[in-house]
C-alpha cells in the first residue's frame, strides 16, 4: 500500500510513518513546517534523516502558500498537498491536515490522529 502523512511531525505522525515504511509500504511523509521549527522537521527526531530529505519525505512549507487562497479557495490552495495524497491508497491527517482531507478523493480511507 502506499499511505501518505500529513501533518505535525512532533505528535507521532512521523514515528508512525516510519514504522508503516519499515513493514514494507511505500510512504509519502509531507513536512509542512518551516526549516526553523525544530519541533516539526524530521531531522530533529531522527538522526538517520538528514537534509535534503530522501524521496519518501516532501517539504511542502505551508507558511509559503498564500493565507487567503488557502482560506477561501482552499481546492486551489491546498493543490500541492491534494495531489500527492490522491495518489496515496490511505492517507494519514494530523493537526492543521484535518481540513485538507476533505478535497481528497472520497474513496481514500483517512485516519484522522488527534493530538
Amino acid at each position: 500500500m502506499r499511505i501518505g502523512f500529513i501533518g505535525n511531525v512532533n505528535n507521532n505522525p512521523y514515528q508512525i510513518a516510519r514504522k508503516v515504511k519499515e513493514l514494507g509500504h511505500e510512504v509519502i511523509f509531507i513536512v509542512t513546517d518551516l526549516a526553523s521549527n525544530r519541533l516539526y522537521r524530521p531531522e530533529y527526531f531522527d538522526q538517520k534523516v538528514k537534509y535534503p530529505y530522501p524521496d519518501w519525505i516532501h517539504v511542502i512549507e505551508i507558511k509559503k502558500i498564500n493565507y487567503y487562497k488557502r482560506l477561501y479557495f482552499p481546492r486551489i490552495g491546498y493543490r500541492p498537498f491534494i495531489q500527492l495524497l490522491n495518489k496515496c491508497d490511505a492517507i494519514v491527517t494530523n493537526d492543521f491536515a484535518h481540513e485538507i482531507a476533505y478535497f481528497t478523493n472520497k474513496k481514500i480511507p483517512i485516519i484522522n490522529l488527534f493530538s
